[in-house]
């Protein structure tokens, strides 16, 4: 049998030693020349060197007690510290990184809480003091003796921003402080350099005088220095993963003080220019952490597949503390018992092999966990402590120019998550997750980046356990100076970050891939960086979008790619590596145009695997303004402060997770059931599994025949059989009536049973055929409308409903029935070329090249009108000297007051394509407050447009007009429907309205707000949807068409060819009628 490494073979191990580059233990030697000889051999006396060697030959000789020892006189005294500016010092007496685990004293035992013992949890309320300026933070607080009764408090963990004490910064690809100064690595300014002091008093737990204490920092931004007892004990930088001090030596009986000190900037700021919110303080646990003084230190885990990705082949390498004189025990259980071994430490080393056969693969649909449990006993057989570690057995390579999890070439349906809390800020707690896992597997999603930065430990537990694949990120982001990366002292920096998150996170199932970071420039930091990895990890691939198709990326991952480009890449041979965005489809404010076609070209090609979206949720914060809550974002704050707007508000999901609409589309998008109707007339249809690993057999099909959407007949498949990757063919018993009406096909795939997160009855795909197409009305003329020539107006009778032009421009200016007025006072009906800019259209500079479109000027030349039998016509003429267009509209009423408006632009220029093209072409009615409710058939519930209505079916919708507008981060288009046949406005409880429909589809809206209430102009400004007022009174859009959303990016980018209204002739006709259900 044979072992599969992974394909990318590089040498398999890799020796450090004591020198400049190892990532914990890298410290800047100039300094030991500020000591004298004497100090220095105090100190080589006490050095206490460990050597750790395993079977891959990764050796760590460490002599952290030689730098922690050197260290103290300096900084417990004077605290003239220059470690936060110095790239080569990132680190003093910080525990080396090792696996993220839990050791339980003895077999498991719990205290009285159901808490592990061992571990005291430090959250909570610390004695807090907060300057603007580093140099005037305080320089004595560590002591014991310090009077800090006038301090104030702050909860841990928390932002120090969100608490009172500075202000939120959100800026894109800059640093803070460029408003100070530019980018001068390694030197921050002073001045705005918040430092938080922050210090408690606890008690230890009984029974640990007789162990190792260790304090664990879960994540502190930017960096920060440790006191215990008034003695200095460390510092640390990287702002996302643990720092973990040992603070034995520093710990006395009865009461002990804790004292720490935080800085919003320091060297390691410019290695940390993520596009989100910057903030500073802690932002995960801090605990307290006792271990026996013989102990499990760390360990390696490896459950990969043999070749025929069968069998699972187990390793296990343990690393221990004073362990020579124990045994350890390694078991496996799923269930059931499956193996266990145990063996004599040796040189506190131990190493355990085994095959699990026909072991249950782990992946993304199927997270299938087996339990490892780590037992340490003593000579007389006693448990010492004990470690349980969820695990599961999956292989990742690239074959073929292709990613392949358990031998499958899997497609990446993934999602860029920062960890960002409305409320918490950086401050993450499980239950939110849970949501946002939840709301992943319940759209569709199988796979994360975590995007910029390796996330809570907790996450990617979360992630193993429910099922997601995930790209692990270290956190290296230079964006605001990617020069850094070519500068010789900062690869250490580059390196501790990168290799420590690999330490954290190697025993993660969830975890496939190894990002290096991003957006930080190129060059050997990086290429150095790949090897470093692929010496200590042979079974991920590792990736970096700098790179592009180098080498040292093993998957090609850029970002925003148009779909020529990727086509491109599809259909070139020579490529030899998988296409994965690393971002793609930014899904800011309304978005998502154009999503449909990206997948298109993922399922066509076999080397084009997917991409993460960018991104997860909307980073807006909650903040109050004259009692209203509000989405704060980038300037809210403080206009005078650096900002990026709400670029930082990408997401899928708002603040709180609800779904914005645009998620409906890529959920639809992205489901893995595909169906084809192979025969309407005896409902045959033919289904694809798309997943690599499930099959059906957990899910129903309900399907639904509807007619002019009503469903007329319906039923459940309960049984289907479809292994993964399989077509199957089914029959729904339904028998088509004979009708003239729109027929429509409905599928629904819903599961039967809860699987992990996803209840039971959750609808996972679904599909819309239809089988008989709507049959459009055309406008019927009829005796009846009589007309009657003012002077200022022309006003058209027929019964009780009545018609008013004005005639002074060209315009209908009143409809009313029974003498009931329906527009609104000074409102007429009038064409609409325009729609307050989304920020995909800001992004691309539209409100500014299209702004001739907002105010076409149109000067009426012509207003002609005629009785005729059957009908009275009114035809106008309108002059766009700006846009060099006229437009022509023609009325007809007939004698049921039904109004046919046909509206017809027509160029004055042959050279069409030096105008810009249209936002809309369509016509705004203004009615009265009383239209409060619509009725429509068409494509919804939820919004559509032109370029994302897939998931929209066609039906029959009943809605509040408040319901079609959505509160967008920052107020923009919204509401629209498309594919209507008909839409109603309604009052009197629905009884009573106008219908507009056309001889085709169309598209229409109905919202409380003009276009302009909801228009930043030509520059965006400090908006929220609750602060906006809605107005008195219902406006309708009704358009033959609108500008599509696009989703390439943000910033230039527009929607595909097909969804753009390019200048040239336009006709639309449509038709309102007087409503009574």
């Amino acid at each position: 049998m044979k072992i599969r490494k992974f394909e990318i073979q590089n040498s398999k191990s890799l020796e450090y030693t004591n020198n400049s580059n190892h990532d914990d233990e890298c410290h800047d030697l100039r300094h030991l020349k500020q000591f004298n000889n004497s100090t220095i051999q105090q100190l080589n006396n006490s050095i206490l060197p460990m050597s750790i060697k395993t079977p891959n030959s990764y050796i760590i000789n460490t002599y952290r007690t030689l730098f922690f020892l050197l260290w103290i006189p300096a900084m417990s005294s004077a605290q003239t510290f220059t470690e936060w500016r110095d790239p080569l010092v990132n680190q003093i007496n910080r525990e080396p990184m090792k696996a993220a685990f839990n050791a339980f004293p003895g077999n498991d035992a719990l205290d009285d809480n159901g808490q592990n013992p061992d571990i005291l949890s430090l959250n909570g309320l610390w004695n807090f003091h907060f300057v603007r300026n580093q140099n005037e933070r305080p320089t004595d607080f560590y002591k014991q003796e310090f009077d800090d009764s006038t301090w104030n408090q702050l909860k841990v963990p928390g932002n120090c921003e969100l608490n009172g004490f500075g202000e939120p910064i959100y800026v894109n690809m800059q640093y803070t402080w460029d408003a100070q100064m530019k980018p001068n690595p390694p030197v921050v300014p002073d001045k705005e350099n918040f430092v938080g002091s922050y210090r408690r008093k606890i008690q230890l737990p009984a029974g640990w005088d007789q162990k190792d204490v260790f304090i664990q920092f879960g994540a502190v931004n930017s960096c920060f220095y440790l006191w215990v007892n008034g003695k200095f004990v460390g510092y640390s930088e990287d702002s996302k993963l643990p720092a973990s001090f040992n603070i034995t030596p520093f710990l006395q009986k009865g009461e002990n003080l804790i004292a720490f000190q935080v800085f919003r900037w320091c060297d390691g700021s410019y290695l940390e220019c993520q596009d989100f919110w910057r903030l500073s303080g802690v932002s995960r646990d801090v605990l307290l952490i006792a271990r026996g003084k013989k102990r499990l230190d760390d360990f390696s885990l490896n459950a990969g597949l043999d070749q025929d990705y069968m069998n699972g082949l187990f390793s296990l390498d343990l690393l221990f503390k004073n362990g020579d004189s124990l045994t350890a025990e390694a078991e496996i259980t799923r269930e059931n018992f499956i193996w266990q071994a145990q063996t004599f430490i040796r040189n506190d080393h131990a190493h355990f092999e085994t095959l699990v056969e026909h072991v249950a693969q782990w992946s993304a649909e199927i997270p299938n966990l087996y339990l490892l449990t780590i037992r340490l006993k003593d000579s007389s057989g006693n448990l010492v402590e004990t470690i349980s570690h969820p695990f599961g057995f999956r292989s990742v390579e690239i074959k073929n120019g292709q990613l392949l999890v358990n031998g499958k070439a899997i497609l990446i349906k993934g999602v860029n998550r920062h960890e960002v809390d409305p409320d918490g800020g950086y401050v993450i707690s499980r239950k939110r997750m849970i949501e946002d896992i939840k709301v992943l597997k319940m759209n569709n999603f199988n796979a994360v980046r975590t995007s910029h930065y390796p996330n809570a430990n907790e996450f990617h537990a979360l992630c193993d356990q429910y099922g997601l694949y995930v790209v692990g990120e270290a956190n290296v982001e230079a964006h605001g100076y990617e020069n850094v990366a070519t500068i010789a002292d900062w690869e250490q920096a580059h390196h501790e970050r990168i290799i420590r998150m690999v330490e954290r996170d190697k025993n993660k199932t969830s975890i496939i891939i190894w990002s290096m970071g991003n957006e930080s420039g190129d060059g050997k930091t990086f290429e150095n960086a790949y090897l470093r990895i692929k010496k200590m990890d042979t079974t991920r691939p590792v990736q970096y979008e700098r790179p592009g198709e180098k080498y040292y990326s093993d998957i090609y991952v850029p970002f925003y790619v148009g779909y020529e480009e990727l086509e491109n890449y599809g259909k070139d041979p020579s490529k030899t590596k998988p296409l994965i965005q690393c971002e793609y489809a930014h899904a800011m404010g309304n978005s998502m145009g154009g999503f449909k076609e990206y997948w298109d070209l993922y399922r066509k090609y076999d080397r084009l695997q997917g991409g993460f979206i960018w991104d997860f949720a909307d980073q807006a914060l909650r903040d109050y303004r004259d009692g209203k809550m509000i989405y704060a974002y980038g300037g809210d704050f403080g206009k005078d402060l650096v900002s990026s707007n709400n670029f930082n508000c990408n997401g899928l999901v708002s603040p709180d997770r609800r779904p914005n609409p645009h998620m409906d589309e890529v959920a639809f998008v992205q489901q893995s059931i595909h169906t084809e109707l192979t025969d309407p007339q005896k409902g045959a249809i033919t289904l694809f599994n798309e997943y690599f690993f499930k099959d059906l057999s957990n899910y129903e099909l309900v399907w639904n025949l509807s007619e002019e959407g009503q469903i007329i007949q319906t039923g459940t498949l309960t049984r289907i059989r479809a292994l993964a990757r399989e077509k199957t063919s089914l029959m729904l018993p339904y028998n088509l009536p004979e009708s003239k009406k729109e027929l429509t096909l409905e599928l629904f795939y819903r599961t039967k049973n809860a699987i992990g997160l996803v209840p039971a009855g959750h609808i996972e795909a679904r599909q819309q055929f239809v089988i008989q197409p709507h049959s459009f009305i055309k406008f019927k003329l009829k005796a009846g409308a009589i007309m009657d020539d003012q002077k200022q107006e022309l006003v058209v009778k027929s019964g009780d409903k009545t018609i008013t032009f004005n005639k002074y421009t060209g315009f209908i200016r009143s409809i009313s029935e029974a003498e009931e007025e329906y527009l609104e006072n000074g409102f007429e009906i009038t064409p609409n070329f325009w729609r307050a800019p989304t920020d995909n259209d800001f992004g691309a500079g539209l409100q500014t090249k299209l702004r001739d479109w907002a105010q076409p000027e149109l000067k009426l030349a012509g207003f002609e009108y005629q009785s005729g039998q059957d009908f009275v016509r009114v035809f106008t003429t309108h002059e766009m000297e700006k846009i060099k267009a006229r437009l022509e509209i023609t009325y007809l009423i007939n004698g049921n007051g039904e109004i046919s408006i046909h509206s017809k632009m027509i160029p004055l220029t042959a050279e069409l394509s030096a105008v810009p093209m249209l936002m809309r072409f369509g016509m705004q009615m203004v009615l009265s407050q009383k239209f409060k409710e619509v009725s429509y058939y068409g494509r919804g519930p939820m919004e559509n447009y032109i370029d994302r209505n897939h998931s929209a079916f066609i039906g029959l919708y009943h809605q509040k007009v408040v319901e079609l507008f959505y509160p967008y981060i920052r107020p923009q288009e919204t509401g629209n429907k498309t594919d209507l046949r008909w839409f109603s406005l309604l009052h009197q409880g629905g009884k009573k309205g106008l219908r507009i429909s056309a001889a085709y589809p169309f598209s229409g809206s109905a919202l409380h707000y003009l276009p302009e209430d909801l228009d930043d102009g030509l520059t965006k400004d400090q908006r929220h949807p609750a602060e906006l007022t809605e107005r008195p009174f219902t406006v309708v859009q009704i358009d033959l068409k609108q500008l599509g959303l696009g989703s390439i990016n943000s910033w230039g980018a527009i929607a595909r060819p097909e969804y753009r209204l390019p200048f040239g002739p336009y006709e639309f006709e449509f038709v309102i009628k007087f409503e009574e259900r």
